[in-house]
């Protein structure tokens, strides 16, 4: 009996410091800005991304990702590589690495493009 509640106080600790690895402070430096920006939004410093494009909240984009001129994304996640055309509109989804999406496509409903 000791020997399995001594297992559960340890699990406990583990937990606990799992719980605090997978919190993350967010400064307001790693947020991005502008006017076509909305809410929390993190975007790569490798993407490329319209000034025409409107993206947020919630969005998070990696790197060498492309999106085109007239997109909006909302609540998305972009892996890494993926190019997006003009015009597409992005909700609650997450888009895999190395995706091409083409003009004016709707992607929504949570989503999964891989």
């Amino acid at each position: 009996m000791k020997q399995k509640l001594m297992q559960s106080d340890s699990e406990s600790e583990i937990g606990k410091e799992l719980g605090n690895i997978s919190k993350v402070e967010h400064s307001e430096q790693s947020l991005e800005k502008g006017n076509n920006i909305m809410g929390n939004v993190m975007i790569h410093s490798g993407a490329k991304v319209s000034e025409h494009a409107v993206i947020g909240p919630n969005v998070v984009i990696g790197d060498k990702c492309e999106i085109g001129d007239g997109c909006r994304i909302s609540n998305s996640t972009i892996l890494a590589q993926t190019k997006i055309k003009e015009h597409t509109f992005i909700r609650n989804s997450i888009i895999g690495w190395q995706c091409k999406i083409g003009c004016w496509v709707r992607i929504e409903g949570v989503s999964v493009v891989a």
